[in-house]
């Protein structure tokens, strides 16, 4: 079986949404269908089973044929990469009573694939933004927006001019910000 190789930046699309986060949620107290997840969340079954099909792809549920039924659970799939590690963190700040507002914040943070390309930059040193621009090849007006909104997230810091990586508030911003960086070595 060849292992689905779901970028970062894709995967944190896929948690930046209320909905998928709350399937994630129900699938965390029990495995079900995708027909008594819609009927809980009070969503059609269509868009229970598109979301379904992203949190799957992104390897952080997995389902199985149970008769004529495909049951789906919280359990991630070890063939895509980094899928434990994000799941565990998901599940660690979803049991430690984060809402749904936190997560999607901290997952925006690495939903462009140039938001990363600034935190690897940052990774040795702090950088003042030509000095990145350089770096990542970013033009300075779509860097300062990145920059915007990193900071924003609380993934950076701007002290005279210069940006700096921040220390992680919580395990899924560091768990997020380590596969960023290349820190994490896939199971």
């Amino acid at each position: 079986m060849n292992a689905l190789q779901p970028t970062l930046w894709r995967t944190c699309r896929v948690l930046a949404h209320p909905v998928r986060i709350d399937i994630l949620r129900e699938l965390l107290k029990e495995p079900r269908s995708v027909t008594l997840l819609a009927d809980t969340l009070n969503i059609a079954v269509s868009v229970a089973s598109t979301y379904l099909r992203a949190l799957s792809a992104s390897g952080l549920i997995q389902n199985v044929q149970q008769g004529r039924f495909v049951v789906y659970s919280a359990t991630p799939n070890p063939h895509v990469e980094h899928s434990p590690e994000i799941f565990e963190a998901l599940r660690t700040v979803i049991e430690n009573g984060i809402g749904n507002a936190a997560i999607i914040q901290e997952a925006t943070a690495f939903t462009h694939p140039r938001r990363i390309e600034i935190v690897r930059a940052l990774q040795g040193a702090p950088r003042d933004p030509t000095a990145l621009s350089t770096a990542t090849g970013i033009p300075l007006l779509s860097l300062g927006r990145h920059i915007g909104k990193l900071v924003k997230r609380e993934i950076i810091g701007q002290t005279d001019s210069c940006c700096h990586l921040l220390e992680p508030k919580n395990v899924l911003t560091a768990t997020l910000m380590a596969i960023a960086l290349g820190q994490v070595t896939p199971a």
